[in-house]
């Protein structure tokens, strides 16, 4: 289908969200929406990230929004497609591991959820689940798929809308009485943080999630891509994300910042990198105290830091949310306790405040057990092991955004934004089916992406 055509309905949807509620237009936009990503798969994933960054009401209950419907039509769609033509899906261990995890975290997750408490929380639960963990899953498989059919669209309209998003969000933390009278204030949440930069999602920490993806592919292409306006365009708009990454004031945006710089510069110079990584641990180390001091002036409240201690109320808080999770995983430790029920069980295990453990990964082996926690962890490996074996700097660039995603997900919770999930596992799918296809098929077209990947200095 012609990109006029996905642009045409990415435009429309920012109209209708800019221009109030239109339930009617609205689902009539969604319907038509689903049925483009049943003729095409490839734009109806083009539609949904170019409008995932942006904050839309939950009109369909506590979790789900009219464009979670839309990952339902893509699933069908390339689902579909899947079956009649299996080999156009490749046999790659991230790909099995996916669907191990939706098939688990849906089975034992939801399925549990359904049979210990009943209709409406199960319910509850599913919804949740397509909501965050399987709706990224389900993004992740269809994205695979299609880049390993040579489709890269979908990855350059993710990093343009996370980055459009990104703009937005920064110049409404330096311009608010501006931007809040303007149309796209109806694109932004309304709640926000203060000192903290926010705007798009309505959580300084998720907004760091979502910034890594661009993050990420500029930082390679600065580094290591040949073209001298690329370059030069990549520095441009890395200045301006790093930026909103740090105002978020979240401590995750430096570690995933530090990440992305000791990759690309690995594999710009191996020695260059390893003196990064070094040297900046141990300046990390030496500049904590006095970084956690400045941060907690400013921030105040939970973030000041108290004296005598070296943790701030808000670490306390997550290492009491880290402590109940592992508690729920030991109580059950095969099966898990059911999909989100860290939420419904957390005061029972010592968390009555969070209501979620800020660490996807002992999620996973609390609410799923042993083995889904397990293949968490090898979720996280094999897609960066395959991300780091793809050729060209877009490569190294999907690998730091995938890193970058992967730490904030150690500290926070990631998994609950669409807006984030569709991003992220975008940008990592179609690299990783157009890293196997240029494996497998080695007479197609090498770099079918509207920028040369393969341009590496």
């Amino acid at each position: 289908m012609r990109p006029s055509i996905e642009l045409g309905f990415i435009v429309a949807w920012l109209v209708l969200r800019a221009t109030g509620d239109h339930p009617t237009i609205d689902a009539a936009w969604t319907a038509a929406a689903i049925a483009v990503a049943a003729l095409s798969p490839v734009s109806g994933l083009v539609i949904l990230v170019g409008i995932a960054p942006w904050d839309q009401p939950l009109t369909l209950g506590n979790a789900l929004g009219l464009r979670h419907l839309l990952v339902l039509g893509l699933a069908a769609s390339a689902g579909l497609r899947v079956l009649l033509r299996p080999s156009s899906l490749p046999r790659t261990q991230p790909v099995a591991v996916a669907f191990a995890l939706l098939a688990i975290t849906l089975i034992l997750g939801v399925g549990w959820m359904y049979a210990e408490y009943g209709r409406k929380v199960g319910w509850e639960s599913a919804t949740f689940w397509l909501a965050g963990f399987g709706g990224a899953m389900i993004v992740l498989l269809v994205a695979t798929w299609l880049g390993y059919g040579g489709q890269s669209r979908p990855l350059w309209v993710a990093i343009i809308a996370a980055t459009v998003a990104g703009a937005l969000s920064l110049a409404d933390y330096l311009l608010p009485g501006v931007m809040r009278g303007l149309p796209v204030q109806a694109l932004l949440a309304d709640k926000t943080f203060g000192t903290r930069l926010a705007g798009a999602i309505a959580s300084p920490n998720a907004m760091v999630s979502l910034l890594v993806a661009p993050v990420g592919v500029f930082a390679a292409a600065l580094v290591l891509g040949r073209d001298r306006w690329i370059r030069v365009a990549a520095a441009v708009l890395l200045a301006g994300l790093a930026a909103a990454m740090l105002l978020t004031y979240s401590r995750s945006a430096i570690l995933a910042l530090f990440a992305i710089a000791v990759l690309v510069l690995w594999r710009w110079r191996r020695k260059v990198g390893g003196v990064l990584l070094l040297g900046g641990l141990a300046v990390g180390i030496a500049i904590a105290p006095a970084y956690l001091q400045a941060r907690g002036s400013v921030l105040g409240g939970d973030s000041a830091v108290v004296p005598g201690k070296v943790l701030i109320a808000t670490d306390e808080l997550r290492i009491t949310a880290w402590n109940a999770a592992s508690r729920m995983f030991l109580d059950r430790p095969l099966t898990g306790q059911g999909f989100r029920s860290y939420k419904k069980l957390a005061p029972v295990y010592g968390d009555a405040v969070l209501g979620s453990p800020h660490n996807e990964w002992l999620r996973l082996f609390a609410e799923e057990g042993i083995v889904a926690g397990i293949l968490g962890l090898a979720f996280v490996l094999t897609i960066a092991r395959d991300l780091a074996r793809a050729p060209g700097w877009l490569a190294i660039g999907c690998l730091g955004a995938f890193i970058g995603w992967a730490i904030t997900a150690t500290f926070n919770n990631p998994f609950l934004f669409l807006q984030v999930n569709a991003i992220t596992f975008t940008v990592a799918g179609v690299m990783l089916g157009l890293g196997r296809r240029a494996v497998d098929q080695p007479d197609a077209p090498a770099d079918p992406s509207p920028i040369p990947m393969g341009a590496v200095s």
